[in-house]
């Protein structure tokens, strides 16, 4: 699925790229076990791309094995996912879109899903990444809340594409929004902790045989 929207061509309609990054999405959050996704949410004022939740196994899988829901990572149970389909990269435009969208739902918490990156530079504040953590801090000092937008683009798919989970990506963008750091350097960590895990089971297993 991922190979397929990975090549777009100009063939295909907007709608139709977008279906596509819509059933990629899906597909990663249902992956995931613990979540359930709801797609094109209608309210008063707005249309949800995805309104994404603790599923009922979820629930009942934390129950039964005693699992600290701070496992999961994400900072509440329920959030809103927008995918972006568009050619260009996410501009300051879209970022202030979704935030307006995320305050009228009474949400703390967003992923701007797309197949291209946010404009601007996390180093230098610039643009959609400069907007974004501007927005983290004024939630912060003003709201007191912990409040995130993150986004998820072609370089996170890949990631989960080469074994690194869904919810380690998500806790990286996090840390890296609080710490003010690049995401990358966070993930790498986690890469190395994949790897490190894979050689254990591999050494435990060759121990049994």
């Amino acid at each position: 699925m991922l190979e397929k929207a990975q090549n777009i061509d100009n063939s295909l309609t907007t709608k139709e790229i977008g279906d596509l990054l819509e059933d990629l999405v899906c597909f990663i959050i249902r992956k995931t076990y613990f979540f359930e996704v709801v797609k094109n949410v209608r309210t008063k004022t707005n249309e949800i791309d995805q309104y994404i939740s603790l599923s009922k196994k979820g629930i009942q899988a934390l129950k039964l094995f005693s699992l600290d829901k701070k496992l999961l990572v994400l900072p509440v149970d329920g959030f809103l996912g927008e995918c972006k389909n568009y050619k260009e990269n996410i501009s300051v435009t879209w970022i202030g879109k979704f935030y307006g969208l995320l305050k009228t739902c009474n949400c703390d918490f967003g992923i701007i899903f797309s197949l291209k990156k946010l404009t601007g530079s996390f180093n230098n504040w610039s643009d959609a990444y400069g907007l974004l953590r501007s927005i983290v801090l004024i939630e912060k000092y003003e709201s007191k809340k912990n409040f995130y937008i993150i986004d998820f683009g072609i370089n996170e798919f890949n990631s989960i594409k080469e074994g690194i989970s869904f919810f380690d990506i998500v806790k990286s963008k996090i840390e890296a929004i609080k710490l003010g750091t690049s995401y990358e350097k966070i993930l790498e960590k986690y890469k190395d902790m994949v790897d490190e895990d894979k050689s254990e089971f591999i050494k435990s297993v060759e121990d049994i045989t």
